[in-house]
């Protein structure tokens, strides 16, 4: 759910999605109803992968926009042909070496970006099995500018568009992969604190380390 929530507060053209489980279960019914009362403009599909759903399936990653998996699969959810040129991939389901969400093929056609590439490169099964190296590898930071000096106790960061437009050119496809991060737990962490802090939620701790 957080994951369709995001997307669509960072992309408000989103105005189509489609969730596709093993089955259509009770869960499914209620992550769908919490989504449409918090997304009343957006409309939301859900598939079967399995029953005789295939070709729907295939319709709907032939037409996605955005391809977001999260799923600890052992093998390739959809064939690489399957996706069309500029879609954006997110996998953030497989994290061990065995595991993988999709196929060598379409790593290869991707511009793979990670959070951490040595992380990516001992954890990610499908990174790994294709063959990438740390170098094939951009980790999202270098698409920062961090400025000199903090403002107001926090650093600034704009995007660097000359390293985005580098980025972009020369692979038909683009991917994200994580397989997390110590340092992104305490980064939200602080930032979960900060609000909380500033809304006078919860119980402060003098002292606490």
């Amino acid at each position: 759910m957080s994951h369709v929530s995001q997307l669509l507060a960072t992309y408000p053209s989103i105005t189509r999605i489609t969730i596709v489980n093993r089955t259509i279960n009770d869960r499914v019914t209620a992550l769908v109803d919490s989504l449409r009362a918090g997304h009343p403009t957006a409309c939301f599909l859900t598939i079967s992968s399995i029953d005789g759903h295939e070709g729907q399936v295939e319709s709907a990653v032939r037409g996605a926009d955005f391809l977001c998996c999260a799923t600890p699969s052992t093998a390739p959810l959809f064939p690489s042909e399957w996706v069309r040129p500029g879609t954006h991939l997110i996998l953030v389901g497989s994290y061990k070496p065995e595991m993988a969400e999709v196929d060598s093929t379409l790593i290869r056609r991707a511009r793979v970006l990670v959070d951490s590439r040595s992380a990516c490169g001992l954890e990610a099964g499908e990174l790994i099995g294709a063959g990438l190296a740390p170098g094939d590898m951009v980790e999202v930071g270098e698409l920062l500018l961090r400025s000199a000096h903090a403002q107001n106790g926090k650093w600034t960061a704009e995007v660097n568009t000359a390293r985005v437009a580098e980025v972009l050119s020369g692979r038909d496809v683009t991917m994200f992969k994580s397989v997390g991060v110590g340092a992104q737990d305490v980064a939200i962490s602080m930032a979960v604190m900060e609000r909380a802090t500033e809304n006078g939620i919860g119980t402060l701790i003098p002292n606490w380390d």
